[in-house]
């Protein structure tokens, strides 16, 4: 399973039928996909993402067409953050 997941924008949640800012997950080997709110995931808790996507997202082909993005270099940025934390505790 791979899955991905979009930026927020706004848009419907599909749990809760509201209008909010969401983002979406899917799964690009069944192509499954979901477009949650934040109060939604807040209520899901820890139930895995894999388990989100399997029982609410809808088979999408569209949404893993366009050219994704990658980021790199995150675990250096992750670092520098932590340091900027640690230090700023110091003070």
């Amino acid at each position: 399973m791979k899955i991905k997941l979009s930026a927020t924008f706004e848009g419907k949640c599909m749990i809760c039928g509201k209008d909010k800012t969401v983002f979406s997950a899917g799964d690009e080997d069944t192509k499954k996909v979901i477009t949650i709110c934040e109060d939604c995931t807040k209520g899901i808790g820890d139930v895995p993402t894999s388990k989100v996507i399997e029982k609410y997202g809808k088979v999408d082909d569209k949404a893993f067409s366009g050219q994704g993005m990658s980021i790199k270099g995150l675990d250096k940025l992750q670092s520098e953050l932590k340091k900027r934390k640690e230090d700023s505790k110091k003070v």
